[in-house]
C-alpha cells in the first residue's frame, strides 16, 4: 500500500508534459469500478490501457490524486 502525503496539495500537470504525453501516447481507455459505502471514504479500480505510438525521450507519468494506492 502506498499512502499520498501530499493529498492535501494541489498539483497541476504542465502543457509541456501533457504535450509530452500526446505525442507518444494514443487509443487511451478507462475501465473504472468504485465501492461507494456510507461514509467519507470510497475505494476502487482504474485499468488503463493506451497504444504506445513512439518511444518516449524522457520518463512519463500518469495523474493520480487519492489517499491510498494498493
Amino acid at each position: 500500500m502506498i499512502e499520498d502525503t501530499t493529498y492535501e496539495k494541489n498539483f497541476f500537470v504542465h502543457l509541456t508534459d501533457a504535450e509530452k504525453r500526446k505525442a507518444c501516447i494514443d487509443e487511451v481507455s478507462y475501465e473504472v469500478e468504485l465501492v461507494l459505502p456510507k461514509g467519507d471514504w470510497f475505494g476502487g479500480k482504474v485499468k488503463i490501457d493506451f497504444k504506445l505510438t513512439e518511444q518516449p525521450q524522457q520518463e512519463l507519468f500518469l495523474d493520480f490524486r487519492g489517499v491510498k494506492i494498493g
